[in-house]
């Protein structure tokens, strides 16, 4: 999800495809058992970075994301992130995810 209204730059919040991330991590031997330092293994942030770069290619320099987070949970209807035809529910997940955009835009 994009975060950039009445910011000085886009950010996002990633939430990766943990089955296929999970299946590149075992053949570079990361612990996946622990979600949270899973997504914060700097090999899974490295390639998360270069996707993330790669897409924004076609985008103006304004538009890029510049900064991410990457959450170790997947939105879901049950945590009221989604709806049940799973649409992102911007403001529920801008106020569970206050601390992470905070870091984003502190540094």
């Amino acid at each position: 999800m994009a975060i950039g209204d009445t910011r000085k730059f886009v950010s996002a919040l990633l939430v990766p495809s943990f089955e296929v991330l999970e299946e590149w991590a075992k053949d570079k031997d990361i612990d996946t058992s622990d979600r949270q330092a899973f997504v914060n293994h700097h090999l899974v942030y490295e390639l998360l970075e270069k996707e993330v770069a790669k897409t924004m290619e076609k985008f103006s320099r304004y538009e890029q994301i510049k900064k991410f987070a990457v959450l170790p949970n997947e939105w879901t209807i049950e945590s009221g992130e989604t709806t049940p035809k799973l649409s992102v529910k911007r403001k529920v997940v801008l106020k569970n995810y206050e601390k992470e955009i905070g870091k984003i835009y502190a540094e």
